[in-house]
């Protein structure tokens, strides 16, 4: 890909891109704890109540195919203040969804949304960053983003003992109040328009086109999406197999999550340290070979009925996916031959999609979950085994 150079602001882009990159947990994880009280609030299924979390993943998805391209032409802060904007109407109105079709479809206007800020984010931190430090700036971005998924579920879980979803939603428009402020008062605009692509559909799906017969760069592409379908596996299903089947609590629940999150901190702190010794590449092999362990530990844990086996799993299957994502992300950015802005959006729509589609599986209960997992992590390995370029070495 060729690199637009650095921009003023270089690594210093890390933490606040973190802030809109976090808006997409920020919209599933909150509310996890609390799908239960939705099915029950609708008077639906787990699975409808669960197809909310899907909305917003697919529409997380689309609009990142459609975010990254213009940000290419227009520049990276407008698309980001829209999608920011966007994102706190949304979720709002989820607040005062009257029907559980009616907040699918809001989730999803919102996923679209969160996606602007969250393809946006991404392609600034290849704007300011390039080679190692771009595998260490996404390492970094990892374990900053890495908190909101800590932080999120216990959230959910504290206000879940005064609040109602509803209000849950309302809390989480405020957030999203505070985070436009931030990007209106400190962002800069990082993308040059002496470095901006050609306005117009025409051109967009130009640079997309290049991409997607690019087969280096579409190697990452099936390779985040597993390690997304994988992730999205646990977070869609989670909270029913481990509510509902074996009683926790919502607050436990949000317990057990933050642990899981805590392990992606620590990790991408880790692998932000270990790169510049072993190489990006090394690093995702590593991700990808832990994280299929811990699935089928997760999966035999399941069919044997043994919860603490289950908790183990999980940590050692959730924690490793941040060395997939960062080095993964890294990888593909330096592989693409065109835009960052259109390749953030097919490095990010991948996971988003996968999971949103199959993931929500994971509801119908028993060790739906971890056979999704397994099979997510294992297509994986294939991938990277006979799509990647041949790179011993970073």
């Amino acid at each position: 890909m060729a690199i637009v150079g650095r921009t003023p602001i270089g690594p210093r882009i890390v933490p606040l891109a973190a802030l809109f990159v976090a808006l997409g947990p920020l919209s599933t994880d909150v509310y996890l704890p609390l799908l239960p009280q939705v099915a029950t609030t609708f008077s639906t299924s787990n699975a409808a109540a669960a197809a909310t979390v899907t909305a917003v993943l697919v529409g997380l998805a689309v609009g990142q195919i459609f975010g990254g391209p213009v940000s290419d032409q227009r520049g990276r802060r407008p698309v980001l203040l829209l999608g920011l904007a966007s994102f706190i109407v949304m979720t709002a109105l989820s607040a005062v969804a009257p029907s559980i079709g009616a907040l699918i479809v809001i989730r999803f206007a919102a996923g679209v949304a969160a996606a602007l800020a969250f393809v946006v984010a991404r392609a600034m931190v290849a704007d300011a960053l390039h080679a190692l430090e771009l595998a260490r700036g996404y390492a970094l971005l990892g374990a900053i983003t890495g908190v909101a998924p800590v932080v999120s579920p216990i959230i959910g879980g504290v206000l879940a003992l005064f609040l109602d979803w509803r209000g849950v939603f309302l809390v989480l428009a405020g957030l999203g109040v505070g985070i436009l402020a931030i990007a209106y008062v400190k962002v800069p605009e990082t993308l040059p328009v002496e470095h901006r692509g050609e306005k117009g559909l025409r051109s967009a799906l130009g640079d997309l086109g290049i991409l997607v017969r690019h087969r280096p760069f579409m190697a990452y592409v099936v390779i985040l999406a597993c390690t997304g379908g994988m992730l999205f596996a646990y977070i869609g299903s989670s909270s029913f197999v481990l509510e509902d089947g074996y009683g926790l609590s919502p607050t436990a629940y949000g317990g057990v999550f933050a642990l899981n999150s805590l392990g992606i901190f620590t990790m991408a702190l880790i692998g932000r340290r270990l790169v510049r010794r072993f190489g990006p590449v090394r690093l995702l092999w590593t991700g990808q070979v832990l994280t299929f362990i811990g699935s089928v530990i997760t999966l035999t844990a399941l069919l044997a009925h043994s919860l603490p086996m289950i908790l183990v799993g999980l940590f050692l299957s959730i924690g490793p996916i941040t060395l997939a994502f960062a080095n993964g992300t890294a990888l593909g950015f330096e592989a693409a031959p065109a835009r960052a802005g259109s390749a953030s959006a097919l490095l990010g729509i991948s996971g988003f999609l996968v999971g949103g589609l199959l993931a929500p599986l994971g509801s119908v209960g028993g060790a739906a979950m971890g056979v999704l997992m397994v099979a997510f992590t294992a297509a994986g390995l294939l991938a990277h085994r006979f799509m990647a370029p041949a790179r011993p070495t970073a």
